[in-house]
């Protein structure tokens, strides 16, 4: 092997020693897989490593509750990524072999032929199992992706009104555009820093820290972007990097240090295996654990008790060997059956779902990602981009089908309605800033959506949660034809009361992260001076928490007085009655009037999901809502509008004169709001 120049020192090619070991290896039936790279020995230890890493996240997605940390199975991917695309760059540039065309060209052979199996597959199941706006979003992320941008266009997707994760047939596909968003950018920095001399572990040292202080930063403030955003991923990829350019890959390690290495990495792993959940905020420090963990492993070489004997057993390595098509086949195969169900199935199917995903993952390495990868003909890779040009255009196709698709949806049992289209006023609600007023607090500028007419005499304050869009926009409608002037205030998971705290929120720049700050905000509304305050809420959720098939979700919504601590049920039913006595005692001490919305009666699934019946009945409905009617229903302080007495006769409507009253299983659309619009203006009016 040439001298490494500038002394970039690189994993160590393949030598004599270690040719007894491979047929050894062979003889005892071990998987013979094809090195990563020409330049690089072959071990089995990291592709056991990829092993563990996918039955992680596989037994995560499949069983949760057995296994709540299994997620840190793709930063575990993340580092092993780092340290084998280092390594071969480096192994290229130290022979002087390596080739930018051929570098990508073997990307896009791994990569591409087992991801355009799984979405090609996707794109025809898809038309005759999903339902019109389930296949326009396959088709989307489809899109993205062909294009490796689904991190960006699932960050963008992940407000507070975005389906759950469990309809989205893609979005496993994140970690993958991270990766090969690092592998657009990481060569041909790691080349131009070897032509100029770098010293490359204070260069890698440093881009090291920049990423991870961004994922400290984003994991506080912005939790959604530091889980997408590659600035807050790429470090955990660097410190494979760092791993195959340090001096612990120059040399070989005495055994006792191999020994070290591997214990610390077993730890770190365990560590986080027992401590993370999803409901530490991940990535930020918690991603240490496994990141180090993984890399302690790595570094600890091929030839240690641990690596040799656990990781590089004959099952795990080829387990590893099918790791990347299992990733891809295991969230469909089991996101298919919930979607089809409309609730989590059972143990069985479950595991039904599992092997199925083990045996595409083994066909379509045997006989699609083997047969291209190693391919010599030189027609593999430009058909490969064609092929994944047309999954592209395929996707935008789909994204743009028409409304309604007339598609033969299987298990249909009902027929549908029309969307319910927005007005004008509605969509413009957040576009238009509130007026400018300095002495009011972040909070209050964080929240102010919209104002209608101001300056008017007569000032209407609607105050909610997501649950006062609709009815924020009706009023927005009723004011702008009466002459009044409307302000609305509106945080979506944030119930409007003051003094309470939602305990599972951690956004500092939430209004209800604090009951400092929610007194605060309910503060900046009194010095509006308003003439009616208008409380929306989907007050049943704070009553009893997030019940979702059954079970008390992570997000629980629950409400405590406290400062700090946790909240349950009883707290948030205290806090409920509490924060409602300070709110409107507070209001009415300035001569406001109130009217409390009471949430409309929550749906079984989705109003647009037409496999299954979603209507509740009024009896249903009234065993839902009796600790919010008993706490309403008696005040004299205030006015209690209740769009049950509309909706519900025997059962409750989720459509009217053929169109959705519903966006979702318990917001009211524009035109399900409208049904209230005389109600409405006749308590807007001035006394």
């Amino acid at each position: 092997m040439k001298p490494v120049p500038q002394a970039v020192p690189i994993p160590p090619c393949p030598a004599t020693a270690d040719v007894p070991a491979t047929l050894a290896d062979q003889a005892r039936g071990r998987p013979r897989p094809h090195p990563p790279h020409p330049g690089l020995a072959y071990r089995p230890d990291i592709d056991g490593l990829r092993g563990v890493a996918v039955a992680l996240v596989v037994m995560y997605h499949a069983f949760p509750g057995w296994l709540p940390s299994g997620f840190i199975g793709v930063d575990i991917f993340f580092v092993i990524s780092g340290y084998l695309i280092t390594a071969i760059i480096g192994s290229g540039l130290a022979s002087s072999r390596f080739r930018f065309p051929d570098f990508y060209s073997r990307r896009i052979r791994r990569i591409f032929p087992a991801l355009m199996t799984m979405m090609a597959a996707l794109l025809p199941l898809g038309w005759f199992l999903l339902l019109d706006e389930e296949y326009r979003q396959l088709g989307r992320h489809v899109a993205g992706g062909a294009t490796f941008l689904s991190n960006l266009i699932l960050w963008r997707e992940s407000g507070y009104f975005d389906g759950p994760a469990e309809t989205k047939l893609l979005l496993h596909l994140w970690s993958l555009a991270v990766e090969e968003q690092f592998y657009l950018l990481w060569p041909a920095l790691f080349f131009l820093g070897w032509r100029f001399g770098w010293k490359p572990v204070p260069f890698l040292g440093l881009l090291w820290l920049a990423s991870f202080a961004g994922n400290i930063y984003l994991a506080g403030r912005h939790p959604g972007a530091a889980f997408y955003w590659p600035i807050s991923r790429f470090w955990e990829l660097l410190t494979g990097a760092l791993l195959a350019v340090g001096p612990a890959t120059a040399e070989p390690l005495r055994h006792r240090h191999r020994q070290g290495l591997a214990l610390a990495g077993l730890i770190l792993l365990a560590a986080g295996l027992l401590l993370i959940n999803r409901e530490r905020v991940f990535p930020g420090g918690w991603a240490l654990m496994p990141t180090l963990g993984a890399a302690l492993l790595i570094a600890a070489g091929p030839h240690g008790a641990f690596n040799r004997r656990v990781l590089g057993n004959r099952y795990l390595v080829r387990l590893g060997l099918i790791s990347y098509p299992l990733y891809l086949w295991h969230w469909p195969a089991l996101t298919l059956p919930r979607m089809l169900e409309g609730h989590t199935p059972d143990v069985g199917t479950r595991l039904l779902a599992v092997a199925g995903a083990l045996l595409l993952a083994w066909l379509t390495y045997r006989l699609i990602e083997k047969p291209l990868r190693f391919n010599p003909g030189r027609w593999v890779t430009p058909a490969l981009l064609a092929g994944m040009l047309l999954l592209y255009g395929l996707g935008i196709a789909v994204k743009n089908l028409p409304v309604p698709s007339q598609r033969p949806v299987h298990g249909v049992v009902r027929a549908g309605a029309a969307k319910c289209r927005e007005p004008d006023i509605q969509r413009e609600l957040g576009r238009q800033r509130c007026l400018d007023r300095p002495s009011l607090s972040r909070h209050y500028a964080a929240a102010c959506r919209r104002e209608i007419n101001p300056g008017k005499p007569f000032h209407i304050v609607v105050w909610g949660d997501s649950h006062a869009h609709a009815w924020g926009s009706l009023a927005a409608e009723i004011a702008a034809r009466e002459g009044y002037h409307l302000t609305l205030v509106q945080h979506n998971g944030c119930p409007p009361l003051a003094g309470v705290r939602r305990a599972d929120n951690q956004d500092p720049d939430s209004p209800c992260a604090a009951t400092r700050a929610t007194r605060e905000l309910l503060g900046d509304i009194l010095r509006l001076e308003p003439d009616v305050v208008v409380l929306a809420a989907r007050w049943n959720l704070y009553a009893h928490g997030w019940i979702k098939d059954g079970a008390l979700q992570t997000a629980t919504h629950f409400l405590t007085r406290a400062d700090e601590g946790r909240a349950d049920a009883a707290s948030s039913l205290a806090s409920l009655q509490a924060g409602l006595a300070e709110t409107v005692g507070r209001l009415t001490a300035q001569r406001a009037r109130v009217i409390v919305i009471k949430n409309p009666p929550g749906l079984k699934g989705d109003a647009a999901d037409l496999r299954r019946e979603v209507q509740v009945s009024r009896a249903e409905h009234l065993q839902d809502s009796r600790v919010i009617d008993a706490l309403l229903d008696h005040r004299q302080d205030i006015e209690v509008m209740d769009p049950a007495r509309e909706l519900c006769r025997d059962d409750c409507r989720s459509e009217f004169a053929g169109r959705y009253l519903y966006d979702d299983d318990n917001h009211l659309n524009y035109c399900g709001v409208s049904l209230f619009r005389s109600e409405l203006a006749a308590r807007l009016k001035p006394d």
